[in-house]
């Protein structure tokens, strides 16, 4: 939990989510071995999706870019501004390619797992991933 909303309700960043026939089924067995899942419809599960694509790349290209290995973690403490300025660049992309817009406060989501769970994940670009691009 990252804190509350405004209305008072907890916020959660990285939390599972399902969408779909089977969503009730799949968040069900989730939360029975400890894991927090929410149940969503298809627009909401397709940002949150986009949400960890942009986490995936962002934290590993700015992290890689360095001379020395830094984790996902450092790269949030210390690379904020590099960070935020990439991450709104896809973001704004995305809006008018795709037709996905993240909900307001998807910044500060990125950084807190980052924060939480990035210590010890090195950054780094795959070459298996270079597959997967495109020009």
């Amino acid at each position: 939990m990252i804190g509350q909303d405004t209305r008072g309700e907890e916020k959660w960043a990285g939390e599972s989510q399902s969408c779909g026939k089977w969503n009730a089924a799949v968040a069900s067995r989730l939360d029975d071995n400890g894991i927090r899942c929410k149940t969503v419809f298809y627009r909401e599960w397709r940002r949150a999706m986009w949400e960890r694509a942009v986490f995936d790349c962002v934290f590993n290209v700015v992290g890689s870019v360095r001379e020395e290995k830094t984790d996902i973690a450092d790269v949030a403490m210390f690379y904020e501004l590099e960070a935020s300025d990439m991450m709104w660049e896809l973001v704004n992309n995305l809006r008018g390619g795709l037709a996905v817009t993240l909900i307001y406060g998807f910044e500060d989501r990125l950084f807190s797992i980052a924060e939480m769970r990035g210590k010890d994940d090195i950054c780094e670009l795959p070459v298996e991933m270079f597959d997967y691009s495109q020009n």
